[in-house]
């Protein structure tokens, strides 16, 4: 299997302490001696989560000891020579750790990244410990006989020791002596041991962050490669955008920070392709823990292995397979320079690579990740994309809503349920970062609506400037739409032609003819919507963001920013090499690049480039066909009982004419990083109020919310809703009216939709478009709405639904952590001189 490209190789430390204690009898003079034999244990196990291991502990002694007693009425004395071997047996389940101390027990075993303040002192032991041995010499002054009240019995003596051990030092001893085969003796004495054996391990592993269950994944050399001096220049002027484009006026723009967005020459992490140290204390890695006082599958018709009986026709709204597993990542933010496709800028990455590490899971499980921001001057957070966080409002990740910034330096925990399943992403939702490579996939392992022979795991998609996207922030909200210069395929590419002067790399899989492959599409993208086709080929798509559907085929798939598809590809062609291709749609959003955007599949046996022959189609900025989307979990859209109604529009604040922003209803959306809606609601039950009629209180729950966007501005807008999926009742292009019919029979559901559009052409003059999405309240939290163009919703285009605020405090389960975040966000804020608003989200 070749080596993933979601991050460079990293390494993790395990600390594990093994408590035993080998009893030992007092009043014996001599030598003793423990030599402890560990497992060699791989570095591989270790990787997969919990290992129970034996470890062996041989005890020896060389000790003289006496006895008294009476033989023909006479008292003697007799010393013996003994030299006893003492093998022990300890089985031990090793929890991995990332404490600097080792995590000490807890009863059988620990998963605490803590270590407590003291050894325990009654835990029991990992097991009961029996030791044997037997007399091997005997240098007693009489002969080797022994007087018991039946008489003289001749011939060696044996004694035989079991053990149970309790920590630290307590024995249970059984002891059974035979004397010369003639006469057996048992007797049980409870004592303290002399002897008590701690065992520290530290095992270093070297690894890298991917799933072994997913294959085909190549990426660059850490070492960065070539480009021309200075890098490729922009024709003078920037490159052209369609005539007309948005009606944005010249102007000055956003000043950034003094010196650029990101400071120069402090990098602490490494890339595919970038420079400075690798963090030695990052991990990424899954590592199922069993969830105390929980039984897998309790009333559920299955086991843990097939998802606790629920399959593909389960209702996940209702009903979660119970695995009482929980697994654990560890994130870092930091800033540093790559070059993705050979072109060295600077980024914001995870883990040292972008994308960042696979974030796995199955269905049910409990997710745990902890993020630390290494970054020197920038906020940061992570939305799980998609993720309902049913109940769970404080885990969504969206600063100003959900939570404050988290301040350089600082880290925090998110802890939620995989309630959905299927593939999606995570990413900051701050700002724009984003885009510039604070992204991963996420995989929730479930049921599928197909069948397949090989999972090949996420083929992210995004668009890709040679500038920082912060550092060009300007251009959009001032002189009109932006020009970015290509595209990359989970994090890779080539750019500058197809002679010398290429530099860069592409993302390559390999085929088995005859084999159906797994391929789980995301849109990372920043305002592209792109087609991605196999030339030669054609797929079966089982799913659409994290909701399963009836299959269906399609030579090529449409895939709009934020959205997921999942396909399986049957390797029937001619073997050989094939363009996999991603094509940006310039209808919507231009790329310099934009039909240069491809990955490599090779047959079994072949290498090269391909020379095959692309798909032809129409340039637009669709998604795929409604009425393909059909949800295999059949569910209709009730009745209305509270609609909202927003109509966006773009133009310059009074305060700043060259400014342009998106407003819905002549609002547009302000956040406050410092003073987020969860906290105040949590604090004293009030909605703050900067955000005007954009924070929108829907106080019921077990009601259906109809919510219509629509806008006279002949653009598309990808609608992204938190915590619920919902009902794609009705949408088209033109102007909406209540005439409009809705579709509420198990009409297409998932989290990501695009708001239609007609741009000028036979069909007539441009039009706008409408969007109506319909939603049950069924998860109490603060949600934002947002279109998820990236420039449009850091612009103002965004709002957030305050869900039965009366039952939302309820569900917050660690107030200190938010109170925490939000006081060290406050004081780095007031220290920096940042502004308590901004626009957008």
């Amino acid at each position: 299997m070749a080596p993933s490209p979601y991050t460079a190789e990293t390494t993790k430390t395990y600390y594990t302490t093994i408590y035993a204690t080998v009893c030992t009898d007092s009043g014996e003079t001599g030598t003793t001696s423990l030599v402890v034999t560990e497992p060699a244990t791989t570095a591989a196990a270790y990787q997969s989560g919990a290992v129970t291991e034996t470890h062996t502990y041989v005890y020896t002694e060389d000790v003289i000891t006496s006895t008294t007693g009476i033989s023909s009425g006479a008292p003697y004395t007799s010393t013996y020579h003994i030299t006893r071997t003492l093998t022990t047996t300890v089985t031990a389940t090793v929890y991995p750790s990332t404490s600097s101390a080792a995590a000490k027990p807890t009863g059988h075993g620990s998963d605490s990244a803590v270590a407590p303040a003291s050894e325990p002192t009654s835990a029991p032991m990992y097991g009961s410990i029996t030791l044997t041995w037997s007399t091997s010499s005997d240098t007693a002054t009489t002969p080797p006989s022994y007087e018991t009240s039946s008489g003289v019995i001749s011939g060696p003596a044996t004694s035989v020791s079991s053990y149970t051990t309790t920590y630290p030092t307590t024995c249970t001893e059984t002891i059974t002596n035979t004397y010369g085969g003639n006469s057996t003796s048992v007797i049980t004495t409870t004592y303290t041991s002399t002897i008590t054996s701690v065992i520290s391990k530290t095992v270093t592993v070297s690894q890298t962050s991917s799933s072994s269950a997913h294959t085909g994944y190549t990426y660059p050399s850490a070492s960065g490669y070539p480009h021309p001096t200075g890098g490729y220049p922009h024709p003078t002027g920037g490159y052209p955008h369609p005539t007309g484009g948005y009606p944005y006026p010249s102007g000055s723009g956003y000043p950034y920070p003094t010196g650029g967005p990101y400071p120069g020459g402090n990098s602490t992490t490494v890339g595919p392709t970038g420079t400075g140290a690798l963090p030695t204390t990052t991990t990424s890695e899954m590592h199922p823990h069993p969830t105390e006082d929980c039984i897998p599958c309790e009333g559920q018709p299955g086991t843990v292995d097939n998802f606790c009986g629920l399959d593909i026709n389960t209702n996940y709204y209702k009903e979660i397979p119970k695995t009482c597993r929980t697994v654990y990542y560890d994130l870092v933010v930091s800033n540093t320079t790559f070059a993705p496709d050979g072109v060295e800028r600077m980024g914001l990455l995870i883990n040292g690579a972008m994308p960042g590490p696979l974030i796995e899971a199955n269905w049910g499980d409990t997710i745990v990740v902890h993020i630390t921001n290494e970054m020197q001057n920038n906020g940061t957070a992570l939305h799980f994309h998609g993720m309902r966080q049913y109940y769970t409002n404080e885990m969504d990740g969206v600063p100003s809503i959900t939570q404050c910034a988290l301040a350089p330096g600082e880290s925090m925990t998110y802890k939620f349920v995989a309630g959905n399943y299927g593939s999606s992403w995570y990413h900051s939702h701050h700002v724009l970062q984003t885009y510039d490579g604070v992204f991963g996939p996420m995989i929730i392992n479930g049921p599928h609506s197909a069948k397949y022979d090989v999972d090949m795991g996420a083929v992210m998609l995004q668009d890709w400037s040679h500038d920082p996207v912060e550092a060009i922030f300007a251009r959009p909200s001032s002189n009109g739409p932006i020009t970015l210069d290509t595209g990359l395929i989970n994090g890779m590419n080539v750019f500058g032609g197809n002679g010398s002067t290429q530099v860069g790399k592409r993302f390559e899989m390999t085929f088995k003819p005859g084999k159906k492959y797994l391929l789980r599409l995301v849109n990372g993208a920043i305002q592209t919507t792109f087609k991605f086709h196999i030339d030669g080929h054609s797929f079966t798509v089982i799913s659409n963001d994290y909701v399963p559907i009836v299959p269906y085929k399609t030579d090529i798939v449409n895939i709009n920013i934020g959205q997921r598809y999942n396909v399986i590809v049957e390797a029937n062609a001619t073997p050989g090499n094939y363009w996999a291709r991603s094509d940006a749609q310039q209808a919507c959003a231009t790329l310099v690049n934009s039909r240069d955007i491809k990955a490599i599949v090779h047959y079994e046996g072949f290498t090269g480039l391909p020379t095959s022959v692309s798909k032809t189609y129409k340039d637009e900025c669709v998604d795929e066909p409604y009425a393909s989307l059909v949800p295999v979990v059949a569910l209709n859209a009730g009745k209305e009982s509270q609609e909202i109604h927003k109509t966006v529009l773009i133009g310059p604040g009074p305060q700043t004419p060259n400014l342009f922003k998106w407003t819905l209803d002549g609002t547009t959306f302000q956040s406050q990083w410092g003073n987020p809606t969860l906290e105040s609601v949590y604090e004293n039950g009030t909605i703050p109020t900067y955000s005007g009629n954009l924070a929108i209180e829907v106080p019921k729950l077990g009601e259906w919310v109809y919510l219509i966007i629509e806008s006279p501005i002949p653009v598309p807008h990808p609608i992204h809703l938190h915590g619920h999926d919902f009902f794609i009742i009705a949408q088209g292009a033109g102007p909406y009216s209540s005439s409009v019919p809705m579709n509420l029979v198990n009409p297409p559901r998932r989290d990501v939709a695009n708001m239609p559009w007609q741009a000028a052409g036979p069909a007539g003059p441009p039009l706008g478009g409408y969007l109506v999405i319909a939603f049950e309240t069924d998860n109490p939290g603060a949600w934002l709405v947002h279109c998820h163009i990236g420039w449009h919703s850091t612009m103002g285009f965004a709002l957030q639904i305050i869900e039965n605020v009366e039952g939302i405090k309820a569900t917050v389960k660690e107030p200190e952590q938010l109170e925490d975040t939000c006081s060290s966000w406050r004081t780095y804020a007031a220290a920096s001189d940042k502004v308590p608003y901004d626009s957008g989200i």
